[in-house]
Formats: C-alpha cells, structure tokens, sequence
C-alpha cells in the first residue's frame, strides 16, 4: 500500500472529489430527516416555558404537555383556515385583478405610444399571460 504522503496526485483527487459527491449524497438524503429533527426541536422550545410556568402552577406534567400541544395544534389549525380563507378569497378575485392588470398595460401602451414608442399588443401581454399561471 502506497503511504498517504506518497499517493499519486490525481488518485488523492479522485479520493477527494469520491468523498464531496458522497458527502453531496448523504446530505441530500437526510433532508428530510434533518429538516423534521428541526422542527420538532423549535417547537420543544416554544412549548418548554410553558410547560415550566404550568408546571409551577401545579399542573401535572402530561397535563400540562397535553395542554400546550393541544394549544399549538389550534394555532396551527387557525392559521391554516386563516392562510386558506385569503387564498380563496384572492383565488375568486383573480379575474378582477386580471382585468386590471390589462386595462393598466393597455394605458402604459398608450403613454408608450403617445411618445412614439411602439410595442406589439403581444408583448406587453405576454407578461400578464394568465394562462400560464398553474392553480
């Protein structure tokens, strides 16, 4: 076996790209892992005052975990019909905005036209192409 110090270059280059690509890997896989390991530890640190200030309340700890997890699940269940009420809203008013949008770059055609700048009708409404927009 060849001593570290004396490896060909290119085969310690190999070694070394070998070992980011793996490294690349590993952390691509363990996204999804890591990213629940982190979430769960940024909600145990909301919870843990709370629990400690019912704790010295005189609450049971389960009843006092059970309280605060029962409190974050209604918080997360009223920001979710919060979050899902605006996107209908916006959602049912989103031909209005579209009118809108044109009639307002129909204007900016005119004043372009007015200082004799002429665009194509297509290309100016082709940035506000709804069609492509995905729901």
């Amino acid at each position: 076996m060849i001593a570290p110090d004396r490896a060909p270059p290119m085969s310690r280059f190999l070694l070394i790209a070998a070992a980011v690509v793996f490294i690349g890997w590993a952390i691509s896989q363990a996204q999804a892992v890591l990213v629940s390991i982190l979430v769960s530890v940024f909600l145990a640190v909301l919870a843990t005052p709370l629990i400690r200030w019912l704790k010295r309340r005189h609450v049971p700890m389960v009843a006092a975990v059970a309280l605060v997890v029962t409190g974050m699940v209604l918080l997360l269940l009223a920001t979710g019909a919060v979050v899902g009420s605006s996107l209908s809203s916006f959602s049912a008013a989103l031909p209005e905005y579209q009118e809108r949008t044109q009639a307002q770059i129909m204007a900016l055609r005119d004043l372009l036209a007015q200082r004799s700048i002429q665009l194509p009708e297509d290309i100016l409404l082709n940035y506000a192409n709804w069609r492509r927009v995905q729901m």
